[in-house]
């Protein structure tokens, strides 16, 4: 599933090429990936693109929004010219715009595109927590000290932390030298500014290198991201650490594969 740094990229992609634009035409391929009536966007003027959390926002001149989930396999596919070679089999909606097209593609269909008001908007991101650039040590400690779970499910819950996953939440905790598994109110203060320092580290890093293209990610433009070419534990079981050379272990965590360095990312009480 992109990631914060993963749709950043998207954003900052799509604000150059969609401001300003006039929504022409959408053509929904599949019902399930949009959801509301999509007339009501029709020759509305595209005003900002932002980024809360793992979602896309669109801001219309009609004090409409559209709101994008690319949940596993999402796809935003941007062109100045209309092809119908650019439409592939997992394409589920076509914006035409006055000037270019956008795609949604989505393997899966689990994600979703919502046309929603104002108020409608602020109800569904109220959900997210805080993002990792906002996070302060207090605000930490006292997430982590109010439930038992391991470390690593907390830092991927959206309601507690908006935009971490799978793959920044083990790069996190390995540069943090904690064990994914170590109860969140276990977790000592010095520990948690070592993980609130190395949060920041990762996502601005990640994000420098336009996200991580390991499966389904590609941005707008159709090129790759390149955190995939700097994993630090993500992806490398029995590959050595990259600190102690130890043989980077592998475990499952909610169902979510888990990397981590026995050695490094000891349990300490």
């Amino acid at each position: 599933m992109p990631e914060l740094p993963e749709i950043e990229t998207i954003k900052r992609y799509l604000e150059k090429d969609l401001t300003g634009r006039k929504i022409k035409e959408v053509k929904v391929l599949n019902k399930k990936s949009f959801i509301g009536d999509k007339k009501k966007v029709l020759n509305s003027k595209i005003l900002k693109v932002e980024r809360v959390g793992k979602m896309i926002v669109l801001k219309l001149d009609n004090n409409l929004n559209l709101l994008f989930h690319l949940k596993l396999t999402g796809q935003l596919i941007f062109n100045d010219s209309f092809r119908n070679s650019e439409i592939k089999k997992e394409t589920r909606v076509i914006f035409i715009l006055d000037k270019g097209f956008l795609l949604f593609n989505d393997a899966r269909k689990f994600g979703w595109v919502k046309v929603l008001n104002d108020r409608e908007l602020n109800q569904e991101l109220s959900k997210l927590g805080k993002e990792p650039f906002s996070l302060s040590f207090q605000y930490l400690k006292e997430i982590f000290s109010k439930t038992r779970r391991p470390i690593k499910i907390v830092l991927m819950d959206q309601e507690k932390i908006a935009g971490i996953g799978n793959i920044y939440a083990n790069e996190a905790l390995f540069l943090a030298k904690i064990y994914p598994l170590k109860p969140s109110n276990k977790l000592k203060d010095e520990e948690i500014k070592n993980l609130l320092s190395a949060i920041k580290k990762i996502i601005q890093k990640a994000i420098k290198l336009q996200g991580t293209s390991f499966r389904f990610y590609i941005k707008p433009d159709a090129s790759k991201g390149k955190y995939q070419e700097k994993f630090l534990v993500y992806q490398r079981k029995n590959e050595k650490c990259l600190r102690c050379q130890s043989k980077i272990k592998y475990i499952k965590i909610g169902g979510r594969g888990s990397f981590y360095c026995p050695s490094c990312q000891k349990w300490k009480e």
